[in-house]
């Protein structure tokens, strides 16, 4: 009886020990496996992943990042396509082919053709070269930004005075690498009281320095005295 007992128990110990083994598996396998679905971020609405961003959803933010840096990519892909069918325009000689990519709202070719409708001593086509003007500051060109940002920042040609709109404007060209318009958001925010700003007037005039603009070292130069 002695010797079964003694032979008896290292059986029972090892069961014991494949019982606990088989356990602990189990209990890791159930621990690896993910506590809810993963989602499929790239088939969240905008308005979704703004929501679980501003809860903290790091993944959320991750995308919303990415799809911020590919709009801005997009953006500029479009805009310079459209520089490149300007250009080619213009080379032409064609009028008609400036127009027609005018009349498509080619922000390039819808500030050319602004600019010769504001020259014109005719009042209506003046008229429609400031709506010309205005149409390509909305497709994006940046010399049509700078020109409606200005006079709405001054209220000055027919505009109504608006120093927030017209800054926002000019703004929008500044972030596409306009010297000018770096330069003169610098002094927007530099002598427009009621979005007054000396730290950005400097930084802009920092960067329009850099882009060459000598009136923007001047300003500088003037902001250290």
């Amino acid at each position: 009886m002695a010797r079964q007992m003694a032979l008896g128990t290292p059986l029972a110990g090892t069961r014991g020990r494949a019982s606990t083994i088989s356990g602990l598996c189990f209990l890791f396998l159930a621990c690896s496996q993910p506590s809810e679905p993963i989602r499929n971020l790239a088939s969240e609405t905008d308005e979704n992943l703004t929501r679980a961003s501003e809860a903290g959803d790091p993944n959320a933010q991750l995308e919303l990042e990415r799809r911020r840096q590919a709009a801005i990519l997009e953006e500029a892909e479009r805009r310079e396509a459209a520089r490149t069918a300007f250009q080619a325009a213009v080379a032409s000689g064609d009028d008609g082919r400036i127009n027609d990519l005018a009349d498509r709202k080619n922000p390039f070719a819808l500030f050319f053709r602004a600019e010769q409708r504001l020259a014109s001593e005719n009042p209506y086509l003046q008229e429609e070269g400031r709506l010309d003007a205005e149409a390509a500051a909305s497709a994006g060109s940046p010399d049509a930004q700078l020109w409606v940002g200005y006079r709405m920042s001054q209220g000055i040609e027919g505009y109504p005075w608006k120093p927030n709109s017209g800054l926002r404007m000019v703004e929008k060209a500044a972030n596409q690498g306009h010297p000018e318009a770096m330069y003169m958001l610098g002094q927007l925010y530099e002598q427009n009281a009621p979005m007054q700003d000396l730290t950005l007037a400097r930084e802009w005039y920092q960067r329009a320095a850099q882009a060459g603009v000598k009136e923007a070292k001047e300003a500088l130069a003037g902001m250290s005295m």
